[in-house]
């Protein structure tokens, strides 16, 4: 071994420890989009991947749902997976919704991770029902012609 004047690590005789990395959230895709027609029922469930963009193993994730105006309720998340591979399936359910576009934010967090909480957004556009009736013509009792008289003399052009 050395003298007592050896030093291991630093000039300054401190010794390096390594620096372990934290997990950090990632989140693929950022930004999902649902479409339904009005009355039908709800479209097929789409997954957000949760992977681990730093060190270590990745907690297991939760989520918390802030609804944009209009309607809450419609979109369920239910997560998958474990450590640095998990998955979020988003559904959304138009029960009860209008035609219009909805929209919800997914706040993801994992205890430990660096950069928790991280968010996806959600679109819901529910659409009209296409008409099923066929367009009808109303005439208002005004607006109907009224026969007129011939004069006589035109009658005998006609008969003669």
């Amino acid at each position: 071994l050395g003298d007592a004047g050896d030093h291991f690590g630093h000039e300054d005789g401190a010794t390096a420890l390594p620096v372990e990395q934290q997990p950090a959230i990632a989140l693929d895709p950022t930004m999902l989009a649902f479409e339904v027609q009005e009355g039908a029922g709800a479209p097929a469930a789409q997954a957000v991947a949760v992977s681990n963009a730093g060190g270590g193993e990745l907690a297991a994730v939760s989520t918390e749902i802030t609804y944009g105006p209009g309607g809450t309720g419609w979109l369920a998340i239910t997560p998958g997976g474990a450590g640095n591979a998990q998955t979020l399936d988003n559904a959304a359910d138009p029960s009860g919704l209008a035609p219009n576009t909805y929209s919800a934010t997914a706040k993801v967090s994992a205890a430990g991770a660096t950069n928790s909480p991280q968010s996806y957004t959600v679109s819901f556009t529910v659409t009209a029902k296409p008409s099923t009736t066929e367009p009808t013509i109303a005439l208002a009792p005004s607006s109907r012609p009224t026969p007129k008289s011939i004069p006589s003399s035109m009658m005998r052009m006609l008969n003669p």
